[in-house]
């Protein structure tokens, strides 16, 4: 079962200025709201430490450009503010989670809300056996950019729920697997770590992060490729990333089951992960 760590909101930092939760309202009529545009970031903080927190405050301010977001909010200023609400959180052990909400109109201003939220834990057998995952027809709108745009992602993911599965693969309009609705998907075949174009998915953290560890390996090579859902008997394993999960094995995809047991190369590849991230925050 997946457990949802319960945290107590102690405060919301709202344009820099930690206020508590009943204070940090948007407006109904917000036009910024009502046509979700913004932007988002959740950074794992652990300990008191965050998790590569640049790396995501980077692709928050890239993701508001990506959208003609325009706020004056420094990089600077947003990574105090994340430690400011870290430090003052009842637990040191919490996601932080950004909303960069921009201005409907000329009647608005650009906002900017952080909060606590529990993490998320999954069972030490989804990553000894694998995980089932579904497939969903559907593309993102602006792939690049975390933004607000989330329906999509919501009734994919609905619907893996209501199928007892982890997470929904969408598969676009060639019959291509992208990417989950909250994860990045990866495939192992021969020696290649294979995964979709950069230009056609959000460029995860984890994702990069990835990378990074297995960067040098000669017996593995990154190739950014389409992965047709047509042929996902010849791939020899299937993998997510993400935040919370960071490298989750996939057992099954709709009704085929990829592996009985975790590739060897992905047991290597989570090893790899998680050495450097320890070593690197």
């Amino acid at each position: 079962m997946i457990a949802l760590a319960i945290l107590f909101m102690k405060y919301i930092s709202h344009n820099g200025k930690l206020v508590n939760p009943e204070q940090a309202t948007i407006p109904v009529l917000s036009k910024a709201m009502f046509f979700n545009f913004a932007v988002y970031e959740s950074i794992k903080v652990v300990a008191g430490k965050g998790f590569f927190t640049e790396y995501h405050i980077d692709r928050l301010l890239h993701s508001a450009s990506l959208i003609g977001l325009e706020h004056s909010f420094s990089k600077k200023n947003i990574l105090r503010w994340i430690d400011d609400l870290s430090k003052n959180s009842e637990n040191k052990d919490l996601l932080i989670r950004i909303l960069l909400m921009g201005a409907g109109d000329e009647n608005e201003e650009p906002q900017l809300f952080m909060f606590p939220l529990g993490l998320t834990f999954y069972p030490d057998k989804f990553y000894r056996r694998g995980v089932k995952v579904i497939t969903y027809e559907g593309e993102r709108m602006l792939p690049q950019a975390k933004s607000k745009d989330l329906l999509l992602n919501f009734l994919a993911h609905r619907v893996a729920v209501k199928s007892d599965a982890l997470d929904a693969i969408l598969v676009d309009r060639g019959g291509n697997m992208r990417e989950g609705t909250r994860t990045n998907l990866f495939a192992i075949k021969g020696n290649s770590l294979v995964t979709s174009p950069v230009d056609k998915v959000l460029d995860g953290i984890t994702r990069r992060i990835l990378f990074e560890a297995v960067r040098g390996d000669e017996k593995l090579s990154v190739v950014e490729e389409d992965i047709p859902l047509k042929d996902i008997e010849n791939y020899d394993g299937f993998f997510l990333t993400s935040t919370s999960m960071n490298v989750m094995p996939i057992r099954q995809i709709d009704d085929v089951v990829i592996a009985k047991e975790v590739h060897p190369k992905i047991k290597e590849i989570a090893k790899r992960f998680k050495q450097y991230s320890q070593s690197h925050t």
